[in-house]
């Protein structure tokens, strides 16, 4: 038994060794394969990294660029037109300013002239209504 369990011992050791000597092994290609893939993977995320800020920035810039250009041209456009539509209001409300004063006076005018000859004929007639019912409220005093 004594002489089993030794050689199971020696085995054992060995295999174990063995065991240790192999994993060890591995362990450190596995270690030196993370770390070179992982310095791989490492400047291509730098590269592409930086590649697509340098993008960024130009687009942002072109983008920039635009948008002021644009917004300029707008302005201008706006201010052209709003000036446009300030002298076409001043020019228009100045013209109905005139028309409307001028036809307010002719107006007037019109009025004052048809209210006198209205007060005339009023005036005519009430004497010629007065005239006639005094003449015949006289002939009719005179038949009673």
């Amino acid at each position: 038994l004594k002489f089993f369990s030794s050689k199971r011992n020696r085995l054992l050791k060995f295999f174990s060794s063995k065991r240790n000597r192999l994993l060890k092994f591995f362990s450190s290609k596995r270690n030196r394969l993370l770390k070179f893939f992982s310095s791989k993977r490492n400047r291509l995320l730098k590269f592409f990294s930086s590649k697509r800020n340098r993008l960024l920035k130009f687009f942002s810039s072109k983008r920039n660029r635009l948008l002021k250009f644009f917004s300029s041209k707008r302005n201008r456009l706006l201010k052209f037109f709003s000036s446009k539509r300030n002298r076409l209001l001043k020019f228009f409300s100045s013209k109905r300013n005139r028309l409307l004063k001028f036809f307010s006076s002719k107006r007037n005018r019109l009025l004052k002239f048809f209210s006198s000859k209205r007060n005339r004929l009023l005036k005519f007639f009430s004497s010629k209504r007065n005239r006639l019912l005094k003449f015949f409220s006289s002939k009719r005093n005179r038949l009673n």
